[in-house]
């Protein structure tokens, strides 16, 4: 029950704006000591996001300046946490084991765009080497969430078509009206 109102802080935190659509989300669980985890996803063509927020939730064992939790966009590392990080609401489950650790981090539109432009992203996170998975104060766990304000692109519908000009509608007439009048008087002759 506990986490569970932990979690409502968190993603109340990582709402943010009534306007944000979700990007992208996932939960893992920490089955394993030094765990890592990738994702590529495809973003939709006719959508751009501005204001781009990465709200995260993580439950384990980040105690120590060794135990500590990086995330990555496109290989670029966007943060470094442990129990102690600056900036981030930290909470102690069980002595030197368990700690509940939220926050977000907003993106830069610049290097959204950046990450953004082939429509790819290729998403990873990674605990240090020493971040163990521990079942004391429940299961262990990395939660994240992208966010950011969508804006629908237009549908290129509007395909140029050259248009024939009269002038030359009327010269191909003419042309072949002239054919037909010579092939005619050559089969009467």
């Amino acid at each position: 029950m506990k986490l569970l109102a932990y979690a409502a802080v968190g993603f109340s935190m990582i709402a943010g704006a009534a306007q944000s659509a979700i990007i992208t989300a996932d939960l893992t669980p920490i089955v394993n000591t030094a765990q890592t985890y990738s994702q590529t996803i495809t973003l939709p063509t006719n959508v751009t996001f501005a204001d781009v927020t990465l709200g995260l939730m993580l439950k384990g064992d980040y105690d120590l300046s060794s135990e500590y939790f990086n995330f990555y966009i496109d290989g670029t590392q966007l943060l470094s946490w442990n129990a102690s990080s600056p900036g981030i609401f930290s909470t102690t489950i069980y002595p030197h084991y368990d700690y509940l650790l939220m926050g977000s981090l907003s993106i830069s539109d610049v290097q959204w765009t950046s990450f953004a432009s082939d429509q790819t992203l290729n998403l990873s996170w990674s605990n240090g080497p020493n971040v163990n998975a521990y079942t004391t104060g429940g299961l262990d766990f990395v939660s994240y969430t992208l966010t950011g304000t969508p804006s629908v692109l237009a549908p290129n519908t509007a395909t140029q078509q050259e248009v024939p000009e009269p002038l030359s509608l009327a010269l191909l007439g003419l042309g072949l009206a002239a054919i037909g009048y010579s092939r005619r008087k050559k089969a009467n002759a």
